[in-house]
Order: C-alpha cells, then structure tokens, then sequence
C-alpha cells in the first residue's frame, strides 16, 4: 500500500495528443486531395506505371516515351523502388494507385506530426510539442508535398522515423539503420540519412570500438538495400547503371537559387524583392537564436560525453534532439550538393528538393524556442512570439490557400483545364488502337490512360523528317497541345518542318490532332 505521501505520476497523454495531432494532419490531406486530386507531377507517372507493372508483371518498369525507341517500356532506374513498391500492394487488391498514393500521403501526415510532436513533447513539453506539429504542418514547402503524387511524404516520414530512433533507441543502431534504408529506397536523397545514422552512432559517447560497431551496424541496412538495387539496376540497364558521375561546375546559380528558396521560406506571403526585408530580420533572429543557444549550452561537451546527462534532463534532451537534427540537416545539405556536383548538374535547389531540410530545421528550431522562453525577459519572449507567430500565420494562410486550390482546380496535370480538354476526350473516344506522339505524355497518361511518345525537342529539318516516318509507319496521331512548359517544347516549329501533307483530324482551343499520310 502506498504510502500518503507518495505521488502517482500525472498522465500527460503524450500519445493521444500525437495521434490526435496527425490525424487531424491526416484529414487535411485527405480534405485538399479529393478529386480530381492529388496532383499529377510528370515524376507521377514513373511511381504509378512501376507500380502497376509491378503488381501485374512483377517488374518495376516504365513508359519509354522517346518518339525514337524501338521499346515502349524501360526498367526503374531514374527514381528509388520504394514508393512504387508501396503502392504495388493496394494496385494488386484493385486499388487505383493514385488514389492509394493518396492514402501512403494521409498516414505519412499523421506520423510525422505525430513524431513531431512526440520528440519536441520529450524534451520540452505538451505545448512546444504542439507548436512544433503545427509549425511542420504548415510550412509550405512541405505541405504542398503533401497535395501530389510524390516521394517526399513518405520519405518525411521515414526521415522522422530514423531521427526518433537515433535519439531514442541510441542502443539499437539497427533500427535507424533500417529506417534509414527505407529512407534511401524511396529517395535517392535518403542516402544522406544512412550517412547521418552512421555519423550519429560514431559520435555518440563510448570506446571506440563501440563507436566503429555502432556506425557499421547502423550502415549495413542501407549498404545492403542501395547495393541490391545498384546490382539490379545495372544488369536491367546493361551496366548503365542509375547516373553518369562527371564533375560538373557552375555551381553558383544553383546555390542562388537556394538562397531564394530559404528566403521565400522565410517570408510565405511576400515576392519579388520585398522578401529580402523578412528574410534579413529572419536571419538576424536566427543569428540571436544561435548565440543564446552557444551561450546557455555545451554542446561539443553534451555530445562527446565529457559532461554525463542524465535522461530526466530536459535541457540534455533539448540539446540531444538539436544536435540529432543538425547532423541529419548538414548529412542532406552535403549530399544534395555533392549530388548537384558530381551527378545531375540539373538538380534545382527548390521547395521540392529542400523541404526536408527545412523539416529539420523547424523542429530543432522549435526545441531551441522552448528551452530559450523559460529563461528569457518578457520582452524578448514578446518579440519571439510576434515574429514567429508572424511566420505561422502567414504560413498556414498560404498553405491552406494551396490546399483550396488544389480542391477547385487541381494541381499540376489534375487541373481542370487538362481533364476537361476536348482534345483528350477526342483520344478517349477516337484513339483507341492508334499510336499516340504528343508534347504532354504525362497528360495523356493520366487523362486518357494511354501511353504517349514525346516529340521531339528542339527539333530540326532531319529529325522532323524522320519523326514524320515514324509517326506514318506506325499509323500514329500527333496529339498537338497549344501550350508549352519548360519540360515540353510547342509543336509548331516541329508542325513546319514536317515535308509531308498533314491531315487536321480535330482542332480545339487548346490545341489539334494531326494524321500523317501512311
């Protein structure tokens, strides 16, 4: 029996309100991508054909949409397995895939505002535990992520997965290796998360015959996973292999393009050049930030084990979350930029590609908030909550502005103008049978659910002769959209230069439907 003066720990519901919290994530997602949602991106059709082939072929396979290849179908090599394979099961069941990437979208929602939430709560309560799922949620460069068929749901929530083990489960570097490896399978980009677990296990206090084990063991997951997927890749290809490494410079426009990235983030609702004033008085907070923060903590000592920490410490545990963060933050900025260098000279530093960077950073931000408001002056804590609540507000306006627009029009190749195109319901009704060459494939993918050749891009006199040919031995149409994008040329230069008579099938607004004589 205990005795009277023995106290009974409180609940604190820490799970309930994590479950709560991404549920409520979990509905937005579901409430913004109701058809004829979610967006359609061109990288869509690779996760969506890889999974139907897979479900029904047992291969990860693709459209080859060059106007020029003898194949229709290549093997997955431009993007990880891991998405496809996910959605290969509700596919096999009957499932739409784009509706069941709808759903891979909703539940990775609720786990990453459920960590979120769970890791900022551990170290600094219920409420910086809740600014934190709010603050991720509505970050716009994540959010809208959200709205489309994309790795990058899946690939947060993974991401999130491995920094909780690595700041929970510090013993078992077995588990944040393997969600780390996931992490890689769905994002080529998650190789930077099996270098941060590695790292992370090496620095953490022991002998240094702990540390080699622990980094090697978190590692072997990931070792494993892009190896067999390498190995496959280069027998499907041949010894293609997944990229052509070179040293590729010019770096520079790249690295501006980031800086505006980072400086929209800063300031959500403002363009042009109006957003350097916000993004300087952001930067200036965030160079405050860090000085309080070098001030009040040690952090070197903290994470070489000189000073011990105990586990009730919330401070220990603020600054274990923090530097857990950072490494995985810098992990990804280094291996994106390594990437940008070495492998893809076309990889943009946009909201796409540093949305998990950003994911990071708002949660190491938030734990730094809430440790800094417990000891600062009113007046600092007044000014803290006025700029971030500034950012919050703006935030959540404009994502929920993204949210209503993706619901009314529709997102990418969603948007109305694309599933109410009467030149795509001309091929529904008319095409069947004919060989489709068109400068949208992706629409007419999705649309239409036909397969499509691109034409060519920037094309001369030769090649539109021998694209001519093709077309006519095939019995083709030219599905011509009066439109053009940065990913698709218009076809009227090619349309000139074509030597043959040129039968207008169907003309619209938006564009005609040609027949070359056979």
């Amino acid at each position: 029996m205990p005795s009277p003066t023995s106290t009974t720990p409180r609940p604190t519901y820490r799970v309930p309100l994590a479950v709560l919290l991404g549920a409520i994530a979990c509905w937005f997602v579901f409430d913004w991508t109701q058809p004829a949602g979610p967006g359609l991106d061109p990288d869509a059709v690779q996760y969506v054909a890889a999974a139907k082939s897979l479900a029904s072929h047992g291969k990860l396979e693709v459209p080859d949409d060059s106007w020029d290849s003898p194949d229709s179908v290549d093997p997955l090599t431009h993007f990880p397995p891991g998405l496809s394979t996910v959605l290969a099961g509700p596919v096999a069941l009957g499932a739409d895939p784009v509706q069941a990437a709808r759903v891979v979208n909703g539940v990775a929602a609720l786990v990453l505002v459920a960590l979120a939430f769970m890791l900022v709560s551990w170290a600094e309560g219920r409420a910086a535990g809740a600014v934190a799922a709010v603050a991720v949620a509505v970050t716009p460069a994540v959010a809208f992520q959200f709205l489309d068929v994309l790795s990058e749901p899946l690939f947060f929530a993974l991401t999130m997965t491995a920094l909780a083990c690595m700041i929970w489960r510090p013993r078992s570097p077995i588990l944040a290796g393997i969600a780390a490896a996931a992490a890689a399978l769905v994002r080529y980009a998650g190789v930077s998360i099996i270098a941060a677990v590695g790292l992370w296990s090496l620095v953490l206090p022991g002998t240094m015959r702990d540390r080699i084990r622990r980094a090697v063991t978190a590692g072997i997951p990931g070792v494993i996973a892009l190896g067999s997927w390498m190995i496959r890749t280069r027998l499907e290809t041949n010894g293609e292999g997944i990229r052509r490494f070179s040293v590729y410079g010019q770096i520079a426009p790249t690295l501006r393009e980031g800086l505006r990235t980072l400086a929209g983030w800063s300031a959500p609702l403002v363009d042009g050049a109006w957003r350097a004033i916000p993004a300087a008085i952001a930067a200036c907070a965030l160079v405050v930030l860090t000085r309080d923060v070098l001030r009040r903590w040690a952090v070197r000592d903290r994470v070489s084990g000189r000073r011990p920490a105990s586990a009730d410490d919330g401070a220990a545990r603020s600054r274990l979350i923090v530097a857990a963060t950072l490494v995985t933050a810098a992990c990804y900025v280094a291996v994106v930029v390594s990437a940008r260098l070495f492998a893809d000279p076309n990889i943009p530093l946009d909201e796409r590609l540093l949305s998990p960077l950003m994911l990071l950073v708002m949660v190491a931000f938030v734990v730094v908030l809430g440790n800094g408001w417990r000891v600062w002056q009113r007046s600092t804590r007044v000014v803290a909550l006025v700029l971030f609540a500034g950012w919050t507000g703006a935030s959540a306006w404009a994502t929920a502005q993204q949210g209503s627009y993706a619901v009314e029009t529709g997102n990418d190749y969603a948007d109305q103008s694309w599933f109410g195109s009467p030149l795509i319901a001309w091929v529904r009704d008319h095409g069947t049978g004919r060989e489709l060459y068109t400068n949208f494939p992706t629409a007419l993918y999705f649309q239409a659910n036909r397969f499509s050749r691109a034409l060519p891009q920037a094309p001369r006199p030769d090649t539109a002769r021998a694209f001519a040919d093709t077309v006519a031995k095939h019995n083709g149409f030219i599905v011509a959209f009066d439109r053009s994008s940065r990913f698709a040329a218009s076809p009227t230069t090619l349309m000139q230069l074509i030597p043959t008579p040129v039968h207008v099938l169907f003309r619209a607004h938006d564009g005609a439907i040609y027949e070359l004589p056979r």
